[in-house]
């Protein structure tokens, strides 16, 4: 059972919630606390292949798909338009479906958004 789902929708801007969210990420993986990190709308322009340099963020980013994964939710993608080719293959990004996502929001003890 996931206790804790991260849900990333806001778009990546300096100072956003987007940011301060991936920060708590890495601090909950780091403690050995896997959340369910789930991307949609915006935030999908964050683990679209080539879109991230070699910083801070990016570290966070990857260690947290490295331990936890990312999931995204099939039909969320095609609503933009991305295709699973077009994500970045290092972040072990996987998809869910959107009844698959509820069943584990009922069943969390916290859900927050950035």
């Amino acid at each position: 059972m996931v206790i804790t789902i991260f849900i990333f929708k806001s778009s990546i801007y300096p100072n956003s919630r987007f940011f301060e969210g991936l920060r708590i990420t890495a601090a909950f993986v780091g403690m050995d606390h896997l959340p369910l990190i789930l991307f949609i709308d915006d935030a999908l322009e964050v683990i679209i292949k080539g879109r991230w340099g070699s910083d801070t963020f990016w570290d966070y980013l990857k260690t947290s798909s490295d331990l936890a994964g990312f999931f995204v939710i099939d039909s969320n993608l095609k609503k933009f338009n991305i295709q699973l080719t077009d994500l970045d293959p290092s972040l072990n990004i996987q998809l869910i479906t959107i009844n698959e996502f509820i069943k584990s929001i009922l069943e969390a003890k916290v859900v927050t958004t950035f």
